[in-house]
């Protein structure tokens, strides 16, 4: 048996150049998110004024995305159905979300509640296919819950908060017991018996991850519902979202990776000393 000194010596030694080039990568990525910058920059002025501005409650409608891609996603994903390549899948997902974007940016405000959860079941199923590609197996609950976890990531950090670090680092810890929860309770009843709005343990997590989501979520929303935005437009906003999403997903399982082959404690920790 080795110590702990010699099991971390073991582990650092075995921790190349181009592990630790890697997880730079994905803490560019993890720490940075892009989506608000990008879509402030490309509809030509900041929306987060527009906020106070809406015409009704989001939140609901975004809560109901979120269940409803749960329960039509993730849940019954086939691993048969994932195409083989990443990339072209990848492309192929955007290129729906771009044509659900076109159709909820025809009738404004009404037309982009109703098209988020499609979307959002579009982005579920892209991230369950990034999973896949960097060999997690999907069926296991506790792919299933990291693939739910990306919607929580890159949100903490915004451009109005500066003073935030390692975002990714406390958003993990801070849904450490709602992740560990869900995951032995789809573990012990089978994950194709879950109904989300009745598994408390399900509740518990998407009420810790629909704020989070709710950031990203809210800014589209309100970007694709100003009177200036057409359906063109709209459906570029909808670009940006999925490939938000996706660039998080695949920084989140490559780490996840590493802590597979390493351990989480010292990945999560040289990740913060990067």
């Amino acid at each position: 048996m080795f110590s702990n000194n010699e099991r971390g010596n073991m582990i650092q030694n075995n921790f190349t150049n181009e592990h630790e080039l890697e997880l730079r990568r994905c803490k560019d990525v993890l720490e940075n998110p892009s989506f608000i910058i990008k879509l402030s920059s490309y509809v030509g002025k900041p929306v987060e004024f527009a906020i106070d501005n809406l015409p009704v409650d989001v939140r609901p409608a975004i809560d109901k995305a979120l269940r409803f891609a749960l329960e039509s996603a993730i849940l019954t994903i086939n691993k048969n159905k994932i195409d083989n390549g990443f990339l072209a899948s990848n492309m192929k997902d955007r290129i729906w979300v771009v044509a659900s974007g076109m159709v909820g940016g025809i009738g404004g405000f009404s037309t982009v509640l109703a098209e988020l959860p499609a979307t959002t079941t579009l982005i579920l199923r892209s991230i369950a296919k990034i999973a896949n590609s960097h060999g997690f197996d999907i069926y296991k609950p506790a792919t299933k819950v990291a693939c739910m976890e990306v919607f929580s990531l890159g949100s903490l950090k915004t451009t109005s908060d500066d003073n935030a670090e390692n975002s990714y680092v406390a958003s993990r810890l801070a849904l450490a017991f709602e992740i560990n929860s869900a995951i032995a309770y789809m573990s012990k009843i089978g994950v194709q018996n879950i109904v989300s709005a009745e598994a408390p343990a399900m509740v518990a997590l998407l009420n810790k991850i629909v704020p989070q989501f709710g950031v990203v979520a809210t800014n589209k929303i309100i970007a694709q519902s100003l009177p200036i935005i057409s359906a063109g437009t709209a459906a570029m906003i909808n670009y940006l979202f999925i490939s938000h999403y996706q660039k998080m997903a695949d920084a989140h399982f490559s780490v996840l990776k590493m802590e597979e082959k390493f351990s989480k404690e010292f990945i999560l920790d040289y990740y913060k000393k990067i």
